[in-house]
Protein backbone atom coordinates (compact mmCIF):
# COMPACT_ATOMS: atom_id res chain seq x y z
CA UNK A 1 0.00 0.00 0.00
CA UNK A 2 2.80 2.41 0.89
CA UNK A 3 4.49 1.92 -2.49
CA UNK A 4 1.30 2.77 -4.39
CA UNK A 5 0.78 5.91 -2.29
CA UNK A 6 4.39 6.94 -2.88
CA UNK A 7 3.98 6.33 -6.60
CA UNK A 8 0.80 8.45 -6.65
CA UNK A 9 2.43 11.42 -4.94
CA UNK A 10 5.64 11.13 -6.94
CA UNK A 11 3.58 11.35 -10.12
CA UNK A 12 1.55 14.28 -8.72
CA UNK A 13 4.74 16.19 -8.01
CA UNK A 14 5.85 15.81 -11.62
CA UNK A 15 2.60 17.00 -13.18
CA UNK A 16 1.61 19.57 -10.56
CA UNK A 17 3.61 22.44 -12.01
CA UNK A 18 2.37 21.72 -15.53
CA UNK A 19 -1.23 21.59 -14.34
CA UNK A 20 -0.98 24.76 -12.29
CA UNK A 21 0.41 26.70 -15.25
CA UNK A 22 -2.42 25.47 -17.46
CA UNK A 23 -5.02 26.26 -14.80
CA UNK A 24 -3.65 29.77 -14.35
CA UNK A 25 -3.76 30.34 -18.12
CA UNK A 26 -7.36 29.14 -18.30
CA UNK A 27 -8.40 31.35 -15.40
CA UNK A 28 -6.67 34.42 -16.83
CA UNK A 29 -8.35 33.90 -20.21
CA UNK A 30 -11.83 33.30 -18.83
CA UNK A 31 -12.30 35.50 -15.78
CA UNK A 32 -14.37 38.59 -16.39
CA UNK A 33 -15.84 41.20 -14.06
CA UNK A 34 -19.21 39.49 -14.48
CA UNK A 35 -18.10 35.96 -13.53
CA UNK A 36 -15.28 36.78 -11.10
CA UNK A 37 -17.22 35.79 -7.96
CA UNK A 38 -18.46 32.51 -9.40
CA UNK A 39 -15.04 31.54 -10.78
CA UNK A 40 -13.31 32.47 -7.53
CA UNK A 41 -15.82 30.43 -5.53
CA UNK A 42 -15.39 27.42 -7.83
CA UNK A 43 -11.59 27.60 -7.64
CA UNK A 44 -11.64 27.86 -3.84
CA UNK A 45 -14.16 25.00 -3.52
CA UNK A 46 -11.99 22.82 -5.75
CA UNK A 47 -8.85 23.61 -3.75
CA UNK A 48 -10.69 22.84 -0.50
CA UNK A 49 -11.92 19.49 -1.88
CA UNK A 50 -8.39 18.54 -2.92
CA UNK A 51 -7.05 19.41 0.53
CA UNK A 52 -9.78 17.30 2.13
CA UNK A 53 -8.74 14.42 -0.14
CA UNK A 54 -5.15 14.66 1.08
CA UNK A 55 -6.31 15.09 4.69
CA UNK A 56 -8.41 11.93 4.46
CA UNK A 57 -5.40 10.00 3.20
CA UNK A 58 -3.33 11.26 6.12
CA UNK A 59 -6.09 10.35 8.56
CA UNK A 60 -6.24 6.84 7.08
CA UNK A 61 -2.58 6.39 8.01
CA UNK A 62 -3.02 7.76 11.52
CA UNK A 63 -1.63 11.22 10.86
CA UNK A 64 -3.38 14.38 12.00
CA UNK A 65 -3.64 16.99 9.24
CA UNK A 66 -2.83 20.60 10.03
CA UNK A 67 -5.89 22.84 10.37
CA UNK A 68 -6.72 24.84 7.24
CA UNK A 69 -7.49 28.51 7.30
CA UNK A 70 -10.89 29.14 5.75
CA UNK A 71 -12.08 32.57 4.83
Amino acid sequence: MFKSALKFFSHRMKVSLEHSLLERELLEKNITAENYSKVTYAAEATAFALWRFVDSMMESYGKTPKPMLVR
